[in-house]
């Protein structure tokens, strides 16, 4: 019975997102394959800033503990 109300679910869910998707497609003159590929792009490009800014965060960390053990004369 638990399987059958999972499954419902996704169904609905998969149902909810192809008719969000036809009505962004249709709003903005695009076929369906062009809509999910710009949705596909715009999720990567997401995911790259923020692995990018993740990075960076790490950088400037490190930076800050080798200028502050500088600081206090602690050597590496």
């Amino acid at each position: 019975m638990e399987t059958d109300k999972k499954v419902t679910k996704q169904v609905r869910i998969s149902e909810d997102w192809h008719r969000r998707v036809k009505l962004y497609a249709l709003e903005n003159d695009q076929s369906m394959s062009d809509t999910l590929g710009n949705i596909l792009r715009t999720c990567f490009e997401m995911i790259r800033r923020e692995r990018a800014n993740k990075i960076k965060n790490e950088q400037t960390k490190y930076i800050s503990v080798q200028k502050h053990r500088q600081r206090i004369g602690v050597c590496c």
